[in-house]
């Protein structure tokens, strides 16, 4: 079907670019193979090697490569949150206790074989949205035959200082529209459950 199409459309493939009747495949920095998807483990090993920052820059360079997984991760802004406060330049660079744990947190939150279920368009998606005073929270979810739900995407932030003050409900609105921003592309003009 695949050929049909791309002869169809009079598109021409580079065989030295494709990969056929492979069980896995690494694309864009994650690896797919059996409806699952999963970070490349290059990277991994990267943040499994990682040394404990000593520097802002080093913080700074941890945050970015473990936040390009961040859709991995459940509640990562509130667990990178330690460190996103060392970042600041108005705050001094002083390591402590809670800043090593949220490293290591983050570390094995990644490199525990974390994986999210590929989207299947023919099946309703479902969003589980949550506010508290704190961050947003959002996961993208979907059952499969046997009525698991499997996780999609997580996404998450933190409150600004304005956004703290809102009342309860407030949030949970704001948690809602939050969520659907974040997986506008899979939810547009589908029928879905919130």
């Amino acid at each position: 079907m695949v050929f049909d199409r791309l002869i169809k459309a009079n598109l021409k493939l580079k065989t030295s670019k494709c990969s056929f009747l492979k069980q896995e495949i690494a694309y864009l920095g994650h690896t797919v193979k059996e409806g699952q998807v999963f970070p490349d483990k290059k990277n991994l090993d990267s943040i499994r090697k990682a040394l404990t920052p000593k520097s802002r820059k080093q913080v700074r360079s941890f945050l970015g490569l473990t936040g390009f997984y961040r859709k991995f991760i459940l509640n990562y802004s509130k667990l990178a949150l330690p460190l996103i406060a060392l970042t600041k330049e108005t705050t001094t660079f002083v390591w402590t206790d809670k800043e090593q744990t949220a490293f290591d947190n983050l570390k094995d939150c990644l490199t525990s074989e974390p994986f999210l279920a590929l989207p299947d368009f023919t099946k309703p998606f479902s969003v589980c949205a949550d506010a508290s005073m704190f961050p947003l929270r959002a996961v993208l979810i979907q059952e499969d035959d046997s009525k698991f739900q499997h996780p999609l995407l997580f996404a998450s932030r933190k409150l600004n200082d304005a956004e703290a003050k809102y009342s309860i409900v407030e949030l949970e609105v704001m948690a809602i529209v939050f969520a659907l921003n974040q997986f506008k592309n899979y939810l547009y003009s589908r029928h879905f459950i919130v």
